[in-house]
């Protein structure tokens, strides 16, 4: 895999572990010579990931249409639709720090047990702990 887009929030979050997991994501992209590509955006987790990236070495593509610039929008639920769709078939990853996103995962979950969802489309939410379980899920996803 040579370039992984990365989604990440313009702000920073509560918690320091956020900021210290999205660096350590770009860092890792870097160690791995995994191009990032991500939202343009120089604040908050986006900032951080790319941060990571470029302290490493790292190539790193910002990416921001012209109707989005200074806003800086989270984009997780628009790639997913855009799978379920058919307009690509690549996994999204969260990277779950500290069960941030474990009210979601339930909640997709319940979607495929009540039929709203399908299971393979849920299939391509991949989660990880860290940066480097993540990466390793995206990178056997098949």
């Amino acid at each position: 895999m040579k370039n992984i887009c990365v989604f990440a929030g313009s702000g920073g979050g509560r918690l320091p572990e956020y900021a210290a997991a999205a660096a350590g994501l770009g860092r890792l992209l870097a160690e791995s010579r995994i191009t990032l590509v991500y939202g343009g955006g120089s604040t908050g987790l986006m900032g951080a990931v790319a941060d990571g990236a470029l302290k490493a070495g790292g190539k790193v593509i910002g990416v921001i249409p012209t109707d989005l610039t200074g806003i800086e929008l989270d984009e997780l639920f628009e790639a997913l639709c855009w799978a379920q769709l058919g307009f690509h078939a690549k996994p999204c990853g969260l990277l779950n720090i500290k069960g941030y996103y474990d009210p979601l995962l339930k909640l997709v979950k319940n979607a495929v047990d009540e039929g709203f969802v399908k299971a393979e489309d849920s299939a391509r939410l991949l989660v990880g702990a860290g940066p480097r379980e993540l990466l390793a899920a995206v990178l056997a996803y098949k």
